[in-house]
């Protein structure tokens, strides 16, 4: 009888193997991985991976999220639910401090998750940190962080080399370009 347990283990074990997602975003040309931002798993380990980074450095009081084009309202509803008060979804005109996540791969029961912090965070100089994670107990876990030190466009570039960023402004507060004050025409 406990052979007769065992094996069924392991068979069940190896078909679930069989079946770990492969996904890379942005996409790949040629590749077999999935591109779906809106696979359950695919939202679980951003949201696995932006509660660590926010873990090691408090975020701003109000901050956005900008996630991979083809997101939908529901999934960025599901990570910024279970990331934490403060988070919004970004707009273009948004001034808040951004969380931009640029590329995400997952193989079987590793995955990464790069993602590019308000440039606040990251003491001045906007840098990707990737987020490394294992699944395990049929959720994600975040097992370490790289901060990167090339500057964004840069890595960017190997990232997703015909991809820019979005919404998120990788100057410092300081630094940014004073807005120009609106022409007055009925002055003459």
């Amino acid at each position: 009888m406990k052979t007769i347990k065992l094996l069924s283990v392991l068979v069940l074990g190896s078909a679930m193997w069989g079946c770990s997602p492969y996904v890379n975003i942005p996409g790949e040309p040629g590749s077999v991985a999935t591109e779906s931002t809106n696979d359950l798993g695919v939202r679980e380990a951003i949201a696995e991976s932006l509660k660590l980074i926010m873990l090691r450095e408090a975020p701003p009081a109000d901050w956005a999220l900008v996630l991979p084009e083809g997101t939908t309202q529901r999934n960025y509803a599901y990570v910024l639910d279970n990331v934490g008060a403060g988070s919004r979804l970004a707009d273009a005109a948004d001034d808040a401090p951004v969380y931009e996540v640029i590329s995400i791969q997952i193989r079987g029961l590793d995955g990464q998750v790069d993602i590019v912090p308000p440039v606040e965070m990251t003491h001045g100089t906007a840098r990707v940190q990737t987020v490394y994670l294992r699944h395990r107990l049929d959720q994600w876990h975040a097992q370490r962080t790289r901060l990167w030190n090339i500057p964004v466009p840069e890595a960017m570039a190997i990232v997703n080399p015909d991809a820019a960023p979005r919404f998120a402004n990788y100057l410092p507060v300081r630094d940014r370009p004073a807005e120009q004050p609106a022409e007055n025409k009925n002055a003459e």
